[in-house]
């Protein structure tokens, strides 16, 4: 049996937040959605969306691309250095 499907517009959307189980969305008039993941699936789909976005849409505001690097370079140097520190101990 097929699934009925749908699409909705809305307008004002003040944020939308990511976590591990859910994608939230909070509206100006005060309205919120969130669409909860299969559990275990959640990180994997939005880093994979995330890179996907990135790759087709980033080049169009290398401001916002540019605050994106510098996240992830500070994130990926402390990984490395605690990776060192923990091969030395």
């Amino acid at each position: 049996m097929a699934k009925p499907k749908a699409r909705y517009t809305f307008s004002g959307v003040d944020s939308i937040s990511f976590t591990t189980y859910d994608v939230s969305f909070q509206f100006s008039d005060g309205d919120s959605l969130s669409v909860d993941f299969t559990k275990g699936q959640g990180v994997k789909m939005i880093h994979e969306e995330c890179r996907d976005f990135l790759k087709w849409y980033g080049k169009r505001d290398m401001n916002e691309l540019k605050k994106t690097y510098e996240a992830l370079r500070v994130i990926l140097e402390e990984e490395s250095k605690k990776e060192l520190e923990d091969s030395l101990s």
